[in-house]
């Protein structure tokens, strides 16, 4: 049967914040809903417009309350439901009856007798956000279907079934490692019930060309990217490309992702759909994706061999310019919404007090609020190389991309942090070239004063606005260029030196044979060009870049950069003087900003931090005395090439051990801070 709502919200009026809370989650999560104040308008009829809608909708939740209890309308709606349903077994057999019990008062008799033994949720145990809204996607869309086959198991018959004619393309290829995900059935199961076709790649027995060929093929690639328990057992990283950060029909999780704070995407995995902390609910989140890949209509087509990739690649090039397009559309619809995106800029050891703030200005129903969760990214603490460090603030300049506004939480420590700084100056880059109505705005809420302070307001930090010069501006593209999370990876100092070698061998070259050398670099350049920009631009960049590979002394000298020397990527980098350097007589300077991390360059590497966890051992840094203590896991996807690892011997994955580093007073700190 269909249904004209997903859920009728049985409620008493004095119950409505409640209510609103739950309507609008529901209605943000793609579940359509009847609610009284919502739908009915005047002159009405009122009971010909409840029953209807009862009638109407698959679910009913009753919000249970001692002022329902007490609702003449509430308990009206209850008993009707519960009557039809006795008397219809066919409305019995599609229709699912949640007593959402919202405050601690006990259920009168005659109610309790209505609702029988029908499973009950408290808003304590099944909070609203959680349990709740993922029992009903649950009820909504997982009911039996067959069981899933992978691609070591479906049959010559299986494959023609599974290739529609197209444009009618609702193919769906679903890439798992050797451990399953625990909501891999849940998943196929959804798919399936919104009409998708549904392929299973296991990675021990699947290719790179199977990953390219499924992506540009399908409607829809979900890909499992959790880091198994077991490091011996087969992930999918080794058989996936850069395709998972660029196309807009890819959908990548992980299993234990905002579940356990070890367990996130790995560093350079940023795919265009991003789960984020509001999208805890798995479940949920996947039902809202596959919902609006239903509408997505860029081309599709099946690649026949590796052989013939070549061949594809304007039609690969054109599927990865409308998939940005959409991409781009949609942050623009999103721009026309009558909310504002802000995303605020904090120390993390004031988190608690900040999410409290997030919440009283959501609120105000004005704003949709970013808070990137401490430690997300990295630590108060936590011990980095150069090289991660500028990763890391290529990930905050992504977040500060997506929004209007950067509030600046501040309070007495904001501006000690190098991480915090980064935050501002990453404003300022942004802003570099932007049309003023499009840049992000910078406010500053004085933590002490509990208001937002305006900028020419006495005790307003005129250091929140940065100006950039255009080599400065340079250089901060180059550092983040050169460490993008998306393309670089330990492979690279591999080419840097595969590079100097061919530097070297050319000084004894003939200038004809330098460019005939380069020219068979071409193919592989005009490959590595973004086909997002015009041809003239691009023309210009392969120009540019034959030009340095026929020139030794320009390779050398792009060789040589700092990025690309050993201790960039493996020494440690740390902040030891209680205000970072950067902040200087009262203004950041963004000059020192970017040395900062090679100038604080350590002689330690992440073994020697093992070493003295191990030995329970102080490490020390100019002059001061450190203890060490692990810190978070992070990831790093090791790419390959066609199957074949670009670092030898890599697994797919590495696992980065971070270490945090705390003087005997800091640690004195914290402790104190907790019992307070």
């Amino acid at each position: 049967m269909e249904y004209k709502y997903d859920v009728f919200i049985s409620y008493s009026r004095k119950d409505s914040i409640i209510a609103n809370e739950i309507y609008q989650l529901f209605e943000r999560k793609n579940i359509s809903c009847f609610i009284d104040k919502e739908l009915i308008r005047g002159g009405d009829d009122f009971a010909k417009k409840i029953t209807d809608a009862i009638l109407s909708s698959r679910i009913f939740l009753f919000l249970a309350s001692k002022n329902s209890y007490k609702s003449r309308f509430s308990i009206n709606e209850v008993k009707f439901f519960t009557d039809r349903i006795s008397r219809d077994k066919d409305l019995e057999r599609d229709r699912v009856f949640i007593p959402y019990m919202i405050d601690d008062s006990p259920i009168p008799n005659e109610l309790d007798y209505m609702i029988g033994t029908t499973n009950r949720l408290n808003i304590h145990e099944h909070p609203i956000d959680g349990i709740l809204v993922r029992n009903i996607l649950e009820i909504l869309y997982l009911y039996p279907t067959s069981k899933v086959k992978s691609i070591t198991e479906q049959t010559p018959d299986d494959e023609h079934s599974f290739l529609p004619k197209y444009p009618d393309n609702n193919l769906l290829s679903y890439f798992t490692g050797e451990q399953h995900s625990e909501n891999f059935e849940q998943i196929v199961r959804i798919a399936e019930g919104l009409g998708y076709s549904v392929r299973i790649y296991e990675s021990k027995d699947s290719s790179q060309f199977d990953f390219i060929q499924a992506v540009y093929r399908d409607a829809v690639t979900i890909v499992d990217v959790t880091v198994p328990d077991d490091m011996t057992l087969s992930t999918v990283y080794p058989i996936l490309t850069a395709h998972i950060n660029i196309l807009n029909h890819i959908l990548v999780f992980s299993d234990k992702q905002y579940k356990d704070t070890n367990q996130v995407l790995p560093l350079n995995i940023t795919p265009q759909r991003k789960r984020t902390n509001d999208d805890r609910d798995l479940l949920g989140w996947m039902i809202v994706q596959l919902k609006e890949l239903k509408g997505l209509s860029y081309e599709r087509f099946e690649i026949e061999s590796v052989e013939k990739l070549a061949d594809y690649k304007d039609r690969m090039e054109a599927v990865m310019t409308a998939s940005l397009n959409i991409h781009n559309s949609q942050k623009d619809e999103h721009k026309n919404t009558d909310k504002k995106r802000v995303m605020i800029s904090y120390r993390n050891s004031c988190s608690k007090e900040v999410e409290l703030f997030r919440k009283r200005e959501e609120a105000k129903g004005e704003v949709e609020i970013k808070v990137l969760p401490p430690g997300s990214l990295c630590d108060d603490y936590e011990a980095h190389t150069p090289m991660r460090r500028w990763m890391l603030v290529g990930l905050l300049e992504d977040h500060i991309r997506s929004v209007n506004e950067v509030w600046v939480y501040y309070n007495d420590i904001y501006i000690n942090s190098w991480w915090t700084l980064a935050e501002m100056v990453m404003v300022a880059y942004i802003n570099y070239d932007r049309a003023e109505k499009d840049k992000v705005k910078v406010k500053m809420y004085d933590a002490g004063k509990k208001r937002f302070l305006e900028e020419n307001e006495k005790g307003y930090p005129a250091y929140l606005h940065i100006q950039l010069s255009n080599i400065q501006y340079q250089k901060l593209a180059r550092y983040l260029s050169n460490t993008r999370p998306d393309t670089m990876g330990p492979e690279t100092l591999h080419q840097i030196d595969g590079l100097k070698r061919m530097a070297r061998v050319m000084r004894f070259m003939t200038k004809k044979k330098r460019s005939f050398i380069s020219e068979q670099m071409r193919p592989m350049i005009e490959q590595g060009v973004p086909s997002d920009i015009s041809q003239e631009e691009r023309d210009k960049m392969v120009s540019d870049l034959l030009a340095m590979y026929s020139d030794p002394k320009a390779i050398m000298t792009y060789a040589n950069d700092a990025v690309f020397k050993g201790e960039f990527w493996n020494n440690i980098s740390y902040q030891t003087e209680r205000v970072t350097a950067a902040f200087k007589d009262g203004a950041v300077d963004v000059d020192i900003f970017m040395e900062t991390p090679m100038k604080e360059l350590t002689k330690l590497k992440d073994e020697n931090l093992r070493i003295a966890v191990d030995s329970s051992s102080q490490i020390k840094l100019k002059g001061k005395k450190y203890y060490v203590g692990e810190g978070k896991q992070r990831y790093l996807w090791l790419a390959t090439r066609m199957g074949m690892p670009t670092v030898k011997d890599a697994p797919g994955i590495e696992i980065i051990q971070t270490y945090n580093l705390l003087t005997h007073d800091q640690i004195v700190g914290m402790v104190m801070k907790s019992l307070l």
